[in-house]
Formats: C-alpha cells, sequence, structure tokens
C-alpha cells in the first residue's frame, strides 16, 4: 500500500492538470443526476487505490481497468462503471471537491497503513523482484589493444 500513495497523488495532480488550462473548469456547472455522493466516492476511491495496491503486490499485470476488479469495486459499491465515470468527469471539473476527496481517501489510507503496522516495528521495506536469468552472456572485457 506504500506504493499506492505516491501513485494516488500523481493521479489527483494529472487530473488537476488536465484541468487547469480549461476555463470551463471553474464554471459551476450541475451535477450529473447519478452523480456519487462524496461520502461513497471517498469508499469507492479508497477500494479502487486498495484493489490496485494489491494487483501490483501480486505482481499482476492487470490493470484498474481489468474488468474483474471493476466489477468488483462497483459492486460492492453499488454504482455502475458508468455512473462512476459520471461521476469522476464532474469531480474533476470541480477540483476544491476533488481535492476533498482525496485528502480524505489519502487519510483514511494512511490510516489504515498506520493500523496494520504493529508498534514500534518499521514499514516493511519493499520486496525486490525475483531475479531472472538473463537470454544474453557476459563478454570478458581485457584490456589489450586492438592490433595488439
Amino acid at each position: 500500500m506504500k506504493k499506492a500513495l505516491p501513485l494516488l497523488f500523481l493521479l489527483f495532480l494529472s487530473l488537476a492538470a488536465c484541468n487547469s488550462g480549461n476555463p470551463e473548469a471553474g464554471k459551476s456547472d450541475a451535477p450529473p443526476a447519478d452523480l456519487i455522493p462524496r461520502e461513497a466516492m471517498v469508499k469507492i476511491l479508497k477500494d479502487v487505490h486498495l484493489l490496485e495496491a494489491t494487483l501490483a503486490a501480486r505482481k499482476t499485470a492487470v490493470g484498474i481497468t481489468d474488468p474483474v476488479g471493476e466489477f468488483d469495486v462497483f459492486k460492492k459499491n453499488g454504482v455502475t462503471r458508468e455512473q462512476y465515470n459520471n461521476s469522476i468527469a464532474w469531480y474533476s471539473k470541480h477540483l476544491e471537491a476533488f481535492k476533498e476527496i482525496y485528502n480524505t481517501v489519502f487519510d483514511e489510507l494512511k490510516r489504515e497503513q498506520a493500523l496494520q503496522q504493529k508498534p514500534g516495528t518499521p514499514a516493511p521495506a519493499a520486496a525486490a523482484p525475483p531475479q531472472q536469468q538473463s537470454p544474453l552472456k557476459p563478454v570478458p572485457i581485457t584490456n589489450s589493444k586492438p592490433g595488439n
């Protein structure tokens, strides 16, 4: 989960950057009829990021667009993919609301991470990737000059 927190922050920054040059971003437009409320959005985004962290920890190449993962998160929270996408689009145009949501998600993830650690123990280090045998053979380097 420790690796997921920087990814969460980068996602938020990328969404903010997408709207920084958009003159429509500051205008107040009506929310979609199926807008996911703030508290529910916090739960959904938290689940999404926990799913991403779990998949990454298992060294699975499946991203958040994995239909099984999305289905589970959406089904668990009683929303559809379309409703989620519409809500993400609306919140990304209303950055203050989105920032508040992500601050809450970040705080809850940090709190859960702290609860999982035993008192007095340092955070677990990231596991080193397994060593794979290279199909290339090393070439010995000699100090001889060409033509000798």
